[in-house]
């Protein structure tokens, strides 16, 4: 049978088991392992939003820097996790989080507030908040106010705004 002629439900379950078990190979074989940082985020192909471009350069930084950043995994020695808004994979975060490893999530926003209307991303966003952070990093004072404004909770938030990539954006010679 050829895989196209199974009912779409079949081809998703399979995609979600086969993912599952992606997820349960990488924590085993991650749990001797050590890196400076820990960022989930799946990014989209350049040219992306704000938040892709600003990962990358962070990214970037970071290795400038000498430190080792792993994507979309927390190796078992890894003392800290940041997770981007609502672009990564929510279940194996889960798998992978840590009672020791510090996990801070950086929200954009609020998505409703930004698009002008409201799919449940920023409900997702909140859960997820609630669920694994132990603190919050928001790009402006703006996104702060407009999360309280409409009763969306985040914890500990803390605004850190963005900083130009130096290599884009430059003063004249």
């Amino acid at each position: 049978m050829k895989l196209g002629a199974l009912p779409r439900a079949a081809r998703r379950a399979g995609r979600s088991a086969a993912r599952r078990v992606r997820t349960e190979v990488d924590v085993r074989r991650s749990r001797d392992a050590r890196s400076d940082l820990a960022l989930f985020h799946v990014f989209e192909p350049a040219p992306a939003g704000g938040g892709h471009q600003f990962l990358r350069a962070l990214v970037r930084e970071l290795a400038d820097r000498g430190l080792d950043v792993e994507q979309n995994r927390i190796s078992g020695h890894t003392p800290a996790c940041l997770f981007n808004s609502f672009n990564f994979d929510f279940a194996r975060l889960r798998r992978f989080a840590r009672a020791d490893c510090r996990l801070v999530h950086r929200v954009d926003g609020p998505i409703g507030a930004y698009r002008g209307f409201d799919d449940g991303t920023d409900a997702r966003i909140q859960a997820v908040n609630a669920e694994l952070a132990d603190a919050t990093v928001l790009q402006s004072r703006y996104s702060l106010e407009k999360h309280a404004e409409l009763g969306i909770e985040l914890r500990q938030p803390v605004v850190i705004t963005n900083a130009a990539d130096p290599t884009i954006f430059h003063p004249p010679e």
